[in-house]
């Protein structure tokens, strides 16, 4: 139940690019969050990659008109 309420409120997020870092990176990158039990350097190290992946999008959402991310 928590990785279909993840997908939801991820697609509510990140709408198409959510499709793009999935292809771009063969996987859901967000599945790190559900599928990984361990909380260790290698998660730590994952999940910054992740946070970066975050910021990117919200750097550049913010360059650009709302309009064409939508």
């Amino acid at each position: 139940m928590s990785e279909v309420t993840l997908d939801f409120i991820l697609r509510a997020v990140f709408g198409d690019d959510l499709d793009r870092l999935a292809e771009q990176l063969g996987q859901n990158p967000f599945d790190i969050i559900t599928r990984e039990s361990a909380r260790d350097l290698a998660f730590a190290s994952k999940f910054y990659r992740l946070r970066k992946l975050v910021a990117d999008i919200a750097m550049r959402r913010r360059s650009t008109p709302a309009s064409r991310w939508i």
